[in-house]
């Protein structure tokens, strides 16, 4: 399967909007919420950047990339904490975004 920069950040978008901005409590919710809507379209200016990096059809091979993308993050020691809402990304929050991810593949 493979998908385009652009589609993965969609796929981000969707676990953003889907599972990060339902967790913690009430105001966290809110705060999460709102910055996500905030944030679109600077999310997915993000993900257009790395398009250089795709094959010469501007795709990733999804296997590949979750793979690399699960070694960056084990340098990270296995999590990232999100500023401002104080989240912390790990491993499962990666393979939700690439269940979705997959949703959008070709």
């Amino acid at each position: 399967m493979k998908i385009s920069s652009s589609d993965f950040g969609k796929a981000v978008e969707t676990w953003a909007e889907k599972e990060l901005c339902n967790k913690g409590s009430l105001v966290q919710q809110g705060l999460t919420t709102f910055l996500v809507l905030q944030a679109k379209p600077k999310i997915q200016g993000m993900f257009d950047q790395f398009a250089f990096l795709a094959d010469k059809d501007g795709l990733f091979e999804l296997e590949s990339l979750h793979d690399n993308l699960s070694a960056a993050l084990q340098k990270m020691k296995g999590q990232y904490t999100i500023p401002v809402i104080n989240y912390v990304f790990d491993s499962a929050d990666l393979d939700k975004i690439f269940e979705f991810a997959k949703e959008f593949a070709q």
